[in-house]
């Protein structure tokens, strides 16, 4: 062999090691970004599960004060029932 070749050979092999080397980190990086992806969709996951969570607790007490109200309503309805009723029955004296 001669000296331009051998020089000829070791530019590619330096030119390989670095194209190499740029797969290996592109790939890296891809991983990384694969894992952060992950990661973000794990945690978006997590919070939907708290959300949904939080919207059924959020439902049941709504469920349970619209019961409450709808009671008191009720008994509010009842009561201004029977003081008509005792208004009509024994009017007022005077």
């Amino acid at each position: 062999m001669r000296a331009g070749e051998l020089a000829q050979a070791a530019d590619w092999h330096k030119g390989a090691t670095a194209e190499v080397r740029a797969k290996l980190d592109r790939e890296l990086r891809a991983r990384e970004a694969v894992g952060l992806e992950a990661a973000a969709e794990a945690a978006s996951r997590r919070a939907l599960g708290v959300a949904s969570q939080d919207a059924k607790l959020i439902d049941t007490h709504q469920g349970d004060w619209r019961a409450l109200a709808q009671a008191a309503e009720e008994r509010s309805e009842e009561e201004a029932a029977t003081e008509q009723w005792t208004a009509r029955r024994y009017p007022p004296r005077g």
